[in-house]
């Protein structure tokens, strides 16, 4: 671990299905910023970068996500594709 990198324990399994492997990242991501924000770990407009792979298991990271949390929406430029995607909160 390095300086500014917190651990957090999800709380919830890993589901069985390997078609929601996607939403569950997501689900995960989000859950740790708001428990972060919660511990004023992380403040609205603070930088969070992710890695993540396209499916689970060792070797397969290869997506940089950086998130931009507010209190309203995160902003999350995936560098995996080329789009910018704003989802409310």
């Amino acid at each position: 671990m390095y300086r500014g990198v917190y651990p957090f324990l999800y709380p919830k399994n890993r589901p069985k299905d390997a078609t929601v492997w996607q939403e569950d990242v997501d689900t995960r991501i989000h859950w740790v910023m708001k428990e972060a924000m919660k511990l004023n770990l992380l403040e609205p407009g603070d930088t969070v970068v992710a890695i993540q792979g396209w499916r689970g298991g060792l070797g397969n990271s290869n997506t940089l996500r950086v998130f931009s949390p507010s209190k309203r929406k995160l902003l999350i430029l995936d560098f995996g594709s080329s789009e910018v995607v704003n989802k409310k909160k």
